[in-house]
């Protein structure tokens, strides 16, 4: 089984893939390119050695998941029209700082979220964790509820599924306002020579 590194040229988006066959690799790339809606010349393909984490990076950013990568463009198209503000990614709140106990020490307990941000639209300070599997362990259990409990009043929190988020499709062209102004004139002059 060999690894390699699918990346996207326009947007430096990347994404490691598994394969056992030449075969199976021109599938991942087919299907790499269909999800980015690229061309083949669009694409760098990198064999990389064994032990590497699956990981996606976008903008210099590292992501557990695609999920993410889709979250994050989605809250980046949302800053840049206003309707959100301070975007932070995996934000780390405290929970219990480090403390020594008849001479052992513990270190000090902190949540991760994955992302944070303001919505100038409600007014409140957002705290977003998406979950791809259920966290049925005792330890995240309490850290979550400790979290839940410390936060709650400070941020609306959402933990939200992968599976059950849908990421916005079609995205209007952002312009400034020298481009509206000269789009506008164009517009303005067809107009006049009618």
């Amino acid at each position: 089984m060999k690894s390699y590194r699918l990346t996207n040229l326009i947007t430096g988006y990347e994404s490691t893939v598994k394969v056992n066959g030449e075969a199976q690799l021109a599938d991942k790339i087919q299907r790499f390119i269909k999800y980015n809606s690229i061309t083949e010349s669009d694409v760098r393909i990198d064999q990389i050695g064994w032990g590497y984490p699956k990981r996606y990076v976008f903008n210099g950013e590292k992501f557990a998941s695609q999920t993410l990568v889709y979250r994050y463009q989605d809250l980046l198209y949302l800053k840049a029209t206003g309707a959100i503000t301070n975007l932070r990614v995996n934000p780390q709140y405290d929970l219990i700082e480090a403390f020594c106990y008849n001479g052992y020490e513990f270190r000090k307990l902190f949540y991760q979220a994955d992302f944070e941000y303001y919505d100038t639209v409600k007014q409140r300070l957002i705290i977003e964790d998406y979950r791809g599997h259920s966290k049925n362990r005792l330890s995240d259990k309490a850290k979550t509820q400790l979290f839940i409990h410390m936060y709650k009043d400070k941020a609306d929190i959402r933990f939200i599924h992968r599976d059950l988020y849908n990421p916005i499709k079609k995205r209007p062209t952002i312009l400034t306002i020298e481009e509206s102004n000269d789009r506008k004139d164009r517009l303005q002059n067809k107009t006049e020579n009618l």
